[in-house]
């Protein structure tokens, strides 16, 4: 059967869902989780957590699932030692590779769960992910079926969102709230530029409605998909238990939703309605909408009552003479015995056995609901009321903790006596680095003058796999095909071909956003790009040793703490827009018409003013770029010892604005009077 995973921002909400019936929650502990501003669980509410979780049988995932930087890396580890001290979890979602990578070596039998943040969308990424700890991967809300279906039947359980908010940037590619706001998603602190209003004819061209996928449960039921996750550590226990019990109906049942049970979850929340548009594959405008006045009124006058669930117990009672009363209480398989107080015999009225069955089945404030007690009772006898209470009392208590410590998962004594040092990552032996200008030209190609004016000044030029011409416009030594940055199982056909394309032009050497893409890459030279998320050492050490000749920084991280970096080169943004998303769907069509006239080209215009330039990418997905480029050129020296590479990223630069930004390079001179500043 497959799971319904709900979501807990807080212990209340944790309990909504567990009522609901949710066969597994995830939730945060107070740091290293995507939803920081969510309630999230201190110390004591997590052990509380578990151990409710636990008694009730459903499983506890605590959400790892931010970026961490090598001095936080020893903190990480040590909330993880107290989860486990404290019997839970069942799993972590984890984004951060380096993390994972010294969570596993730390606890080899702990599961770890591949946060969608982590890019990892294909039956590619399979091996790899099970070579490093991962029994689960988190699918891709961009993701249509037949995709879906691919990465099911590759061999690792797959978790695939159903229902809740859509980010429109594909999974672990935003940036926007981190450069122009200083709130990182991947540092769980987004502040949803995305919700914002833009000047444009569609005021809010970047807001994709809410997915439900409650139509197609009978789909899903046959995906194989091991999880059906529902999205909303930010939302009530309320709209939590209304969502999770729709849900929980609907699998039971194995049936799609009828409008009824659409229109209550609409009540609940939406934004102007559902959207199952990325699963169905009708990618398009009717994807988006905001949030209205007419759907803040429906949820205000949506009555959700919370209604406790009681778990099924049993009882078997007996109460013989000269011997102590004896009950047994049973549930999920377990079963505990308690003795009593020895009967007397009676001076007037007897035991009756229908009165001790109605006694023993008063439950009261215990999470037990007693379905059926069997009675032995010889004739004749008497206990008291407080004592038959007082039996019942502890039979179900001590139920509740042999259930709770039935569960308890127990994964070793930490596999490091201490916790790593910050510098300690392990990776192959140092291999030369290159040195020098990195040329990038995204999704648009110059013409060879320029390329062939330029070339002198560049180690590497980067131009995208996608795009390239017959004719390669420089010298094909120089060349790195940029692959695409998300290529899901229906696109790797097309990319071979494009790569099989490229080698025989006599490219060797490509740019990889995800180590997913790996086993399409072989022969190339290999380079990661900063969509790989690198913020430790850790995670630039994974990736050397996954044989990547030059990896890309994150933007978000600071060079310094590269200093020490070794086996591979470390490459950064020297100049340009940084890419802040990638989308599936064409934002340009929520602007103005959008054909080959203009090259799938234009402008996004935010209430300041601010233009993000928007370029159409591979299969008419877009990048979204910053509207102020980052400048670093008077910084080298200071960046010297920290990078080996220094990207310059072209977007919408006209042909003498590149020569001029090359030469300033070159000379160390900052030309920009509007520049962002980053790394430093």
């Amino acid at each position: 059967m497959i799971e319904l995973l709900a979501p807990a921002g807080n212990p209340e909400a944790l309990r909504g869902a567990v009522y609901a019936g949710a066969d597994a929650v995830y939730f945060g502990a107070q740091a290293f989780n995507a939803r920081a501003e969510a309630g999230n669980f201190g110390p004591d509410e997590l052990e509380r957590a578990f151990s409710f979780c636990r008694t009730y049988g459903v499983k506890a995932y605590i959400t790892l699932n931010t970026l961490v930087s090598d001095r936080e890396l020893p903190d990480a580890l040590a909330l993880v030692d107290g989860l486990c001290a404290l019997g839970g979890p069942d799993a972590l979602i984890v984004q951060d590779l380096g993390l994972a990578a010294a969570l596993h070596r730390r606890y080899p039998a702990l599961p770890l769960h591949a946060s969608t943040q982590m890019g990892f969308h294909s039956t590619l990424a399979v091996p790899l992910l099970r070579e490093r700890g991962f029994t689960r991967v988190v699918l891709a809300r961009e993701m249509r079926r037949g995709d879906v279906e691919a990465v099911a039947a590759a061999g690792l359980e797959t978790e695939l969102f159903a229902h809740g908010a859509l980010c429109v940037c594909q999974s672990g590619g935003c940036l926007m709230s981190a450069l122009i706001g200083g709130r990182s998603g991947n540092r769980g602190a987004c502040a949803q530029p995305c919700r914002l209003p833009y000047r444009a004819p569609n005021a809010y061209p970047l807001s994709l409605k809410d997915l439900c996928l409650a139509s197609h449960i009978p789909a899903l039921l046959q995906s194989g998909v091991t999880s059906l996750k529902l999205e909303g550590r930010m939302k009530s226990a309320e709209y939590v238990y209304a969502v999770t019990k729709i849900y929980r109906r609907l699998l039971d049942e194995r049936r799609a939703a009828a409008p009824a049970e659409l229109d209550e979850l609409a009540a609940v929340f939406s934004r102007s309605g559902f959207t199952d548009g990325y699963f169905a594959g009708r990618v398009g405008k009717s994807m988006f909408g905001v949030r209205t006045e007419a759907d803040k009124a429906r949820t205000r006058a949506a009555a959700v009552r919370i209604e406790k669930r009681r778990i099924p117990a049993s009882l078997a009672l007996s109460v013989t003479a000269g011997a102590p009363a004896m009950l047994t209480a049973s549930s999920g398989g377990v079963s505990v015995t308690v003795r009593g107080d020895v009967p007397s015999p009676a001076l007037s009225r007897p035991l009756e056995a229908d009165a001790l069955r109605a006694r023993m089945e008063k439950s009261g404030n215990t999470p037990f609901a007693v379905e059926d007690c069997a009675v032995t009772l010889d004739d004749g006898l008497f206990l008291p009321v407080d004592r038959q209470n007082a039996l019942r009392n502890d039979a179900l208590g001590a139920l509740e903790r042999r259930l709770d410590d039935a569960r308890r998962q127990d994964y070793g004594a930490p596999a490091a006596d201490i916790i790593p040092a910050a510098d300690s990552a392990t990776a192959p032996a140092a291999r030369p680095r290159a040195r020098g200008l990195v040329l990038r030209f995204d999704n648009t190609i110059p013409d060879a003058a320029l390329l062939r004016a330029l070339a002198p000044a560049a180690v590497r030029i980067d131009l995208p796999l996608h795009a390239l011409p017959e004719r390669l416009p420089c010298d094909a030594s120089l060349c790195s095909a940029v692959l695409p940055r998300v290529v899901f199982d229906s696109d790797v056909a097309d990319v071979r071909r494009l790569l099989a394309a490229a080698k025989a032009r006599g490219v060797r050497q490509v740019t990889l956003p995800s180590a997913a893409l790996l086993p399409l890459c072989e022969g190339f030279v290999l380079h990661g790009d900063y969509t790989l998320n690198v913020y430790n050492t850790r995670t630039f050490a994974e990736l050397a040793g996954m044989g990547f000749d030059s990896v890309f920084l994150s933007p978000e991280a600071k060079a310094a703490a590269f200093r020490n970096a070794g086996c591979a080169a470390r490459e950064i943004l020297f100049y340009g827009r940084a890419p802040v998303m990638h989308t599936e769907a064409c934002i340009l069509q929520n602007l103005r018409p959008c054909g080959p006239a203009d090259g799938c080209r234009g402008l996004l215009t935010d209430r300041t003013g601010a233009q993000f330039p928007i370029l159409r990418e591979y299969r008419h997905r877009n990048t979204i770029y910053n509207a102020v480029p980052t400048c670093l050129f008077d910084r080298r020296d200071r960046l010297e010892g920290c990078a080996d590479l220094f990207c310059l990223l072209f977007t919408v630069e006209r042909k003498a604005e590149v020569r001029r930004l090359v030469d300033c390079a070159q000379r160390g001179e900052n030309p920009l009077q509007a520049f962002t500043r980053m790394y430093v």
